[in-house]
């Protein structure tokens, strides 16, 4: 993704109203910079996307303020792995859910007994704990002639 800022020379008021206060041609870069100083006060960073969205500017305006010095456009890789940690978290929280809600249903609906709850609570540590409880699980209570996990 694609980020603007001014450049460091223009962070001193004097010279970035000097630049403002001389600006003779090509009202358009006018336009979008004054686009960009009103986003980074209200936003912060500024993306190339939005800026170019809210001026009305085209990618040739963008680059010829860059070429002038005044803009500094940078690419930064976008960090992705943070959204696919939700969507895992989201996930073994839907199956620990519904692992939960499994041995509810078998202690509601099945014959009240020991195997029923020991059935229950493995429905709820598999769930919860995941397939390293799963393999615990399995190693410890082995079924006849089951084979290693």
């Amino acid at each position: 993704q694609s980020y603007i800022r001014l450049n460091p020379k223009y962070d001193a008021e004097d010279n970035l109203a000097e630049v403002l206060n001389n600006w003779s041609k090509a009202p358009k870069q006018m336009e979008l910079l004054l686009a960009y100083l009103h986003l980074s006060k209200t936003q912060g960073e500024v993306i190339k996307a939005d800026l170019l969205k809210k001026s009305g500017a085209t990618e040739a305006q963008l680059k010829g303020l860059a070429e002038k010095e005044i803009l500094i456009i940078e690419k930064r890789q976008v960090e992705r792995s943070e959204s696919r940690m939700d969507r895992g978290q989201m996930f073994g929280f839907t199956i620990a859910a519904l692992s939960v809600l499994a041995s509810g249903t078998v202690m509601v609906f099945a014959p009240s007994s020991w195997a029923t709850s020991i059935a229950a609570l493995g429905f709820v540590l598999v769930g919860v704990g995941g397939p390293a409880v799963a393999r615990i699980l399995a190693l410890k209570f082995r079924w006849p002639n089951s084979k290693d996990v």
